[in-house]
């Protein structure tokens, strides 16, 4: 007798204890229908925490890299507007050379002030900065690459990089997991080194009344338009 209910007391935990499981795992099951998540612990992940861990990692570069593009991308857009700024610059030089040249109007062209206001004009915008760093100097983004006022070439008409501060090296963005691309422009370019030189020997042929400098002149600053 002793033994029979001994034994009807242990059926009788064991239902309990088997019930209760069941109960803690339809709350577990009515939970993640309610607030669509799995576990409300790591514990009741079991196997897919690595996972998780994983994909987050993914996500915050994933995030790094959308930041770096879009600081990129805004750069590049200063960058195109400045350089927008330059070819109208090149432009109205051109122009005043093509005056400067015109034996009937050359001599009423007040052509020193306006050619040097126009070379002030562009060592502003090839000393342009975005977000407080200049974008024309490669990675020496700390220092104005063009000095001010443009120093004249070494040899006139002879484009030389004499007037930069910046350096050589192009600035990169890694804009993806294993692809860096290297990105702007220095103000060191070639195209405009001539535009300088160019600028430069129209104000000394203006000084010396040389027509047939400043048609060199005009043709350099027309080559290095569309270099530019």
């Amino acid at each position: 007798m002793v033994v029979s209910r001994v034994s009807t007391a242990g059926m009788h935990s064991t239902t309990i204890a088997d019930a209760l499981r069941v109960q803690s795992r339809l709350a577990n099951t009515q939970n993640q229908v309610s607030s669509g998540l799995k576990s409300s612990d790591f514990e009741g992940l079991h196997g897919s925490v690595e996972t998780f861990v994983q994909m987050e990692g993914k996500m915050k570069k994933t995030n790094a890299f959308i930041q770096t593009n879009t600081l990129v991308l805004s750069r590049l857009q200063t960058t195109e507007v400045a350089l927008d700024q330059v070819i109208d610059i090149a432009d109205d030089f051109k122009n005043l050379l093509i005056i400067r040249n015109n034996a009937a109007s050359g001599s009423n062209v007040e052509f020193a002030i306006s050619a040097r206001a126009l070379m002030e004009s562009l060592g502003a915008q090839l000393n342009t900065t975005q977000e407080g760093r200049y974008i024309f100097g490669g990675t020496k983004t700390d220092t104005p690459p063009v000095v001010s006022p443009i120093p004249g070439s070494a040899i006139p008409g002879v484009p030389d990089d004499g007037y930069y501060q910046g350096n050589d090296q192009d600035l990169s963005a890694r804009v993806q997991e294993n692809y860096e691309v290297p990105y702007g422009v220095r103000a060191n370019d070639p195209a405009f080194q001539k535009l300088i030189a160019a600028m430069n020997l129209g104000l000394s042929a203006d000084a010396s009344g040389s027509s047939e400098l400043l048609t060199q002149a005009t043709t350099m600053i027309s080559e290095a338009l569309e270099e530019v």
